[in-house]
Protein backbone atom coordinates (compact mmCIF):
# COMPACT_ATOMS: atom_id res chain seq x y z
CA UNK A 1 0.00 0.00 0.00
CA UNK A 2 2.83 2.36 0.90
CA UNK A 3 4.59 1.57 -2.40
CA UNK A 4 1.41 2.41 -4.34
CA UNK A 5 1.07 5.74 -2.54
CA UNK A 6 4.71 6.57 -3.29
CA UNK A 7 4.27 5.61 -6.94
CA UNK A 8 1.14 7.76 -7.20
CA UNK A 9 2.91 10.76 -5.63
CA UNK A 10 5.90 10.25 -7.94
CA UNK A 11 3.58 10.16 -10.97
CA UNK A 12 1.96 13.42 -9.89
CA UNK A 13 5.39 15.03 -9.39
CA UNK A 14 6.52 13.95 -12.87
CA UNK A 15 3.30 15.31 -14.37
CA UNK A 16 3.68 18.59 -12.46
CA UNK A 17 7.27 18.96 -13.69
CA UNK A 18 6.06 18.29 -17.23
CA UNK A 19 3.34 20.93 -16.97
CA UNK A 20 5.81 23.44 -15.49
CA UNK A 21 8.17 22.76 -18.38
CA UNK A 22 5.30 23.31 -20.80
CA UNK A 23 4.46 26.63 -19.13
CA UNK A 24 8.03 27.94 -19.15
CA UNK A 25 8.61 26.77 -22.73
CA UNK A 26 5.54 28.73 -23.80
CA UNK A 27 6.60 31.79 -21.80
CA UNK A 28 10.08 31.70 -23.32
CA UNK A 29 8.50 32.60 -26.66
CA UNK A 30 6.97 35.75 -25.18
CA UNK A 31 9.08 38.81 -25.90
CA UNK A 32 9.68 41.65 -23.45
CA UNK A 33 7.80 44.03 -25.74
CA UNK A 34 4.71 41.83 -25.49
CA UNK A 35 4.57 42.51 -21.74
CA UNK A 36 5.18 46.23 -22.32
CA UNK A 37 2.37 46.34 -24.87
CA UNK A 38 -0.12 44.69 -22.53
CA UNK A 39 -3.14 46.98 -22.46
CA UNK A 40 -6.23 47.01 -20.29
CA UNK A 41 -8.82 47.78 -22.96
CA UNK A 42 -11.87 47.53 -20.73
CA UNK A 43 -11.10 48.14 -17.03
CA UNK A 44 -14.80 48.03 -16.18
CA UNK A 45 -14.83 44.32 -17.11
CA UNK A 46 -12.15 43.63 -14.49
CA UNK A 47 -14.33 45.28 -11.84
CA UNK A 48 -17.37 43.34 -13.03
CA UNK A 49 -15.43 40.06 -12.95
CA UNK A 50 -14.23 40.80 -9.42
CA UNK A 51 -17.76 41.66 -8.26
CA UNK A 52 -18.95 38.20 -9.30
CA UNK A 53 -16.75 36.80 -6.53
CA UNK A 54 -19.73 37.30 -4.21
CA UNK A 55 -21.90 34.99 -6.35
CA UNK A 56 -19.07 32.49 -6.84
CA UNK A 57 -18.60 31.92 -3.12
CA UNK A 58 -22.28 32.57 -2.48
CA UNK A 59 -23.24 29.42 -4.38
CA UNK A 60 -20.55 27.50 -2.48
CA UNK A 61 -21.99 28.80 0.79
CA UNK A 62 -25.46 27.54 -0.13
CA UNK A 63 -23.96 24.13 -0.91
CA UNK A 64 -22.34 24.11 2.53
CA UNK A 65 -25.52 25.38 4.17
CA UNK A 66 -27.53 22.52 2.63
CA UNK A 67 -24.85 20.03 3.67
CA UNK A 68 -24.43 21.04 7.30
CA UNK A 69 -28.18 21.50 7.78
CA UNK A 70 -28.83 17.77 7.53
CA UNK A 71 -25.73 16.76 9.51
CA UNK A 72 -25.87 19.30 12.36
CA UNK A 73 -29.36 20.84 12.26
CA UNK A 74 -28.88 22.49 15.65
CA UNK A 75 -25.60 24.24 14.79
CA UNK A 76 -25.73 28.03 14.84
CA UNK A 77 -25.35 30.30 11.83
CA UNK A 78 -22.23 31.79 13.43
CA UNK A 79 -20.58 28.36 13.72
CA UNK A 80 -21.48 27.44 10.14
CA UNK A 81 -20.07 30.70 8.79
CA UNK A 82 -16.84 30.27 10.75
CA UNK A 83 -16.45 26.71 9.47
CA UNK A 84 -17.11 27.84 5.90
CA UNK A 85 -14.52 30.60 6.13
CA UNK A 86 -11.93 28.22 7.60
CA UNK A 87 -12.59 25.81 4.74
CA UNK A 88 -11.66 28.46 2.17
CA UNK A 89 -8.10 28.80 3.52
CA UNK A 90 -7.46 25.04 3.80
CA UNK A 91 -9.06 24.43 0.40
CA UNK A 92 -6.50 26.68 -1.29
CA UNK A 93 -3.72 24.29 -0.26
CA UNK A 94 -5.31 21.38 -2.15
CA UNK A 95 -6.23 20.79 -5.82
CA UNK A 96 -9.74 21.93 -6.83
CA UNK A 97 -10.39 23.09 -3.24
CA UNK A 98 -10.97 19.47 -2.19
CA UNK A 99 -9.40 20.09 1.21
CA UNK A 100 -12.08 22.57 2.30
CA UNK A 101 -13.40 20.00 4.79
CA UNK A 102 -10.12 20.23 6.77
CA UNK A 103 -10.91 23.70 8.06
CA UNK A 104 -14.60 22.97 8.54
CA UNK A 105 -14.58 19.88 10.74
CA UNK A 106 -12.95 21.45 13.82
CA UNK A 107 -16.02 23.56 14.54
CA UNK A 108 -18.22 20.52 15.17
CA UNK A 109 -18.43 17.53 17.51
CA UNK A 110 -15.85 14.81 16.98
CA UNK A 111 -18.50 12.19 16.22
CA UNK A 112 -19.81 14.30 13.31
CA UNK A 113 -16.47 15.00 11.66
CA UNK A 114 -16.19 11.89 9.47
CA UNK A 115 -19.73 12.44 8.20
CA UNK A 116 -18.93 16.09 7.43
CA UNK A 117 -15.83 15.02 5.49
CA UNK A 118 -17.74 12.49 3.39
CA UNK A 119 -20.72 14.75 2.72
CA UNK A 120 -18.42 17.65 1.81
CA UNK A 121 -16.56 15.39 -0.63
CA UNK A 122 -19.91 14.41 -2.13
CA UNK A 123 -20.74 18.10 -2.63
CA UNK A 124 -17.27 18.68 -4.14
CA UNK A 125 -17.92 15.76 -6.49
CA UNK A 126 -20.89 17.65 -7.94
CA UNK A 127 -18.56 20.54 -8.84
CA UNK A 128 -16.14 18.10 -10.44
CA UNK A 129 -19.02 16.69 -12.50
CA UNK A 130 -20.06 20.17 -13.68
CA UNK A 131 -16.56 20.79 -15.10
CA UNK A 132 -16.56 17.46 -16.93
CA UNK A 133 -20.11 17.93 -18.26
CA UNK A 134 -19.58 21.42 -19.69
CA UNK A 135 -16.20 20.38 -21.06
CA UNK A 136 -17.97 17.58 -22.95
CA UNK A 137 -20.49 20.08 -24.35
CA UNK A 138 -17.58 22.24 -25.52
CA UNK A 139 -16.00 19.30 -27.33
CA UNK A 140 -19.29 18.33 -28.96
CA UNK A 141 -19.95 21.87 -30.25
CA UNK A 142 -16.42 22.95 -31.19
CA UNK A 143 -15.43 19.49 -32.47
CA UNK A 144 -11.79 20.17 -31.75
CA UNK A 145 -9.13 20.24 -29.03
CA UNK A 146 -5.77 22.05 -28.84
CA UNK A 147 -3.99 18.68 -29.32
CA UNK A 148 -5.85 17.34 -32.35
CA UNK A 149 -6.80 14.16 -30.44
CA UNK A 150 -9.36 11.76 -31.90
CA UNK A 151 -12.55 13.43 -30.69
CA UNK A 152 -14.76 10.39 -31.25
CA UNK A 153 -12.84 8.45 -28.63
CA UNK A 154 -12.62 11.42 -26.22
CA UNK A 155 -16.34 12.22 -26.53
CA UNK A 156 -17.40 8.63 -25.94
CA UNK A 157 -15.03 8.39 -22.98
CA UNK A 158 -16.30 11.61 -21.39
CA UNK A 159 -19.92 10.65 -22.09
CA UNK A 160 -19.30 7.36 -20.33
CA UNK A 161 -17.60 9.19 -17.44
CA UNK A 162 -20.48 11.68 -17.09
CA UNK A 163 -23.06 8.90 -17.10
CA UNK A 164 -21.09 6.85 -14.57
CA UNK A 165 -20.57 9.88 -12.34
CA UNK A 166 -24.28 10.71 -12.36
CA UNK A 167 -25.21 7.14 -11.48
CA UNK A 168 -22.64 7.10 -8.69
CA UNK A 169 -23.67 10.53 -7.40
CA UNK A 170 -27.38 9.78 -7.18
CA UNK A 171 -27.38 6.06 -6.42
CA UNK A 172 -24.07 5.14 -4.78
CA UNK A 173 -25.76 4.08 -1.54
CA UNK A 174 -27.96 1.64 -3.50
CA UNK A 175 -24.96 -0.14 -5.00
CA UNK A 176 -23.96 -3.29 -3.17
CA UNK A 177 -20.67 -2.17 -1.68
CA UNK A 178 -20.03 -5.21 0.51
CA UNK A 179 -17.12 -3.61 2.33
CA UNK A 180 -19.27 -0.57 3.17
CA UNK A 181 -22.70 -1.98 3.94
CA UNK A 182 -21.95 -2.50 7.63
CA UNK A 183 -19.79 0.61 8.08
CA UNK A 184 -21.25 3.04 10.61
CA UNK A 185 -20.49 6.18 8.57
CA UNK A 186 -21.92 4.70 5.38
CA UNK A 187 -25.15 3.86 7.23
CA UNK A 188 -25.25 7.39 8.68
CA UNK A 189 -24.85 9.01 5.25
CA UNK A 190 -27.55 6.73 3.85
CA UNK A 191 -29.88 7.92 6.60
CA UNK A 192 -29.01 11.58 6.07
CA UNK A 193 -29.72 11.39 2.34
CA UNK A 194 -33.17 10.07 3.17
CA UNK A 195 -33.79 13.06 5.46
CA UNK A 196 -33.51 15.38 2.44
CA UNK A 197 -34.19 13.39 -0.71
CA UNK A 198 -33.57 16.48 -2.88
CA UNK A 199 -30.19 17.29 -1.31
CA UNK A 200 -28.03 15.94 -4.12
CA UNK A 201 -30.14 17.56 -6.82
CA UNK A 202 -29.99 20.98 -5.09
CA UNK A 203 -26.22 20.76 -4.62
CA UNK A 204 -25.73 19.72 -8.25
CA UNK A 205 -27.78 22.67 -9.52
CA UNK A 206 -25.78 25.04 -7.29
CA UNK A 207 -22.56 23.55 -8.70
CA UNK A 208 -23.80 24.14 -12.26
CA UNK A 209 -24.64 27.77 -11.42
CA UNK A 210 -21.24 28.21 -9.78
CA UNK A 211 -19.50 26.80 -12.84
CA UNK A 212 -21.40 29.33 -14.94
CA UNK A 213 -20.28 32.16 -12.66
CA UNK A 214 -16.56 31.44 -12.77
CA UNK A 215 -16.80 30.83 -16.52
CA UNK A 216 -18.33 34.31 -16.85
CA UNK A 217 -15.62 35.71 -14.56
CA UNK A 218 -12.85 34.29 -16.75
CA UNK A 219 -14.61 35.50 -19.91
CA UNK A 220 -14.98 39.04 -18.54
CA UNK A 221 -11.41 39.17 -17.24
CA UNK A 222 -10.05 37.91 -20.57
CA UNK A 223 -12.11 40.45 -22.52
CA UNK A 224 -10.63 43.22 -20.41
CA UNK A 225 -7.42 42.58 -22.40
CA UNK A 226 -8.72 40.91 -25.57
CA UNK A 227 -11.79 41.55 -27.71
CA UNK A 228 -13.23 38.04 -27.72
CA UNK A 229 -16.94 38.55 -27.22
CA UNK A 230 -18.15 35.50 -29.14
CA UNK A 231 -19.72 32.40 -27.61
CA UNK A 232 -16.82 30.23 -28.82
CA UNK A 233 -14.63 31.85 -26.16
CA UNK A 234 -17.03 30.51 -23.52
CA UNK A 235 -16.67 27.05 -25.02
CA UNK A 236 -12.86 27.24 -25.00
CA UNK A 237 -12.94 28.35 -21.36
CA UNK A 238 -15.04 25.26 -20.58
CA UNK A 239 -12.25 23.21 -22.13
CA UNK A 240 -9.71 24.97 -19.91
CA UNK A 241 -11.69 23.91 -16.84
CA UNK A 242 -12.15 20.40 -18.25
CA UNK A 243 -8.46 19.68 -18.82
CA UNK A 244 -7.46 21.48 -15.61
CA UNK A 245 -9.87 19.28 -13.64
CA UNK A 246 -8.58 16.08 -15.23
CA UNK A 247 -4.88 16.84 -14.71
CA UNK A 248 -3.79 15.96 -11.13
CA UNK A 249 -2.07 18.59 -9.01
CA UNK A 250 -0.49 18.96 -5.59
CA UNK A 251 -1.36 22.39 -4.19
CA UNK A 252 -2.70 25.93 -4.46
CA UNK A 253 -5.87 25.24 -6.43
CA UNK A 254 -3.94 24.01 -9.49
CA UNK A 255 -1.86 27.15 -9.87
CA UNK A 256 0.59 26.81 -12.82
CA UNK A 257 -1.41 23.90 -14.28
CA UNK A 258 -4.41 26.05 -15.10
CA UNK A 259 -2.18 28.78 -16.54
CA UNK A 260 -0.37 26.22 -18.72
CA UNK A 261 -3.60 24.74 -20.02
CA UNK A 262 -5.11 28.21 -20.58
CA UNK A 263 -2.07 29.15 -22.69
CA UNK A 264 -2.35 25.93 -24.63
CA UNK A 265 -6.11 26.12 -25.22
CA UNK A 266 -6.62 29.82 -25.93
CA UNK A 267 -3.20 30.16 -27.56
CA UNK A 268 -4.20 27.52 -30.14
CA UNK A 269 -7.12 29.76 -31.14
CA UNK A 270 -4.74 32.67 -31.80
CA UNK A 271 -5.09 34.83 -28.69
CA UNK A 272 -2.08 36.59 -27.17
CA UNK A 273 -0.13 34.64 -24.56
CA UNK A 274 0.46 37.62 -22.29
CA UNK A 275 -3.26 38.40 -22.21
CA UNK A 276 -4.12 34.76 -21.47
CA UNK A 277 -1.57 34.45 -18.67
CA UNK A 278 -2.51 37.78 -17.08
CA UNK A 279 -6.22 36.92 -17.11
CA UNK A 280 -5.65 33.47 -15.63
CA UNK A 281 -3.42 34.71 -12.81
CA UNK A 282 -5.83 37.55 -11.97
CA UNK A 283 -8.72 35.08 -11.77
CA UNK A 284 -6.69 32.91 -9.41
CA UNK A 285 -5.89 35.92 -7.23
CA UNK A 286 -9.51 37.12 -7.16
CA UNK A 287 -11.28 33.78 -6.73
CA UNK A 288 -8.84 31.87 -4.52
CA UNK A 289 -5.88 33.81 -3.14
CA UNK A 290 -7.78 36.90 -1.97
CA UNK A 291 -10.64 34.96 -0.27
CA UNK A 292 -8.09 32.63 1.36
CA UNK A 293 -6.10 35.56 2.78
CA UNK A 294 -9.28 37.17 4.12
CA UNK A 295 -10.36 33.85 5.65
CA UNK A 296 -6.96 33.41 7.36
CA UNK A 297 -7.28 36.90 8.87
CA UNK A 298 -10.84 36.20 10.07
CA UNK A 299 -9.81 32.82 11.52
CA UNK A 300 -7.01 34.52 13.48
CA UNK A 301 -9.49 37.07 14.81
CA UNK A 302 -11.84 34.27 15.86
CA UNK A 303 -9.00 32.42 17.60
CA UNK A 304 -8.06 35.59 19.46
CA UNK A 305 -11.67 36.03 20.63
CA UNK A 306 -11.81 32.44 21.85
CA UNK A 307 -8.54 32.78 23.79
Amino acid sequence: MKNKATLFLLSKMILLIGVCYLLFSQLSRVKTNDWRNLEIKHPNLILLSCSLLVFNWGFEWFKWKNTIRIIEPTSTLKTNIRAFIAGISTGLLTPNMLGNFIGRIYYYKRESRTTIILMTLLANFSQFFASIFFGLISLLILKETPWGINLTFINYLLLFCCSSMLVFYFFFEKLKWKFLLKKKNFIKINQLLKVDSRYRFKVLILSVFRHGIFTLQFWLMFNAFEDAYNFDTFLWIWQIFLWTTLVPSLWFGKLIIRESIALLVLGSVGFGQVEILTSSILIWLVNLAFPALISIFICKQIQTEVE
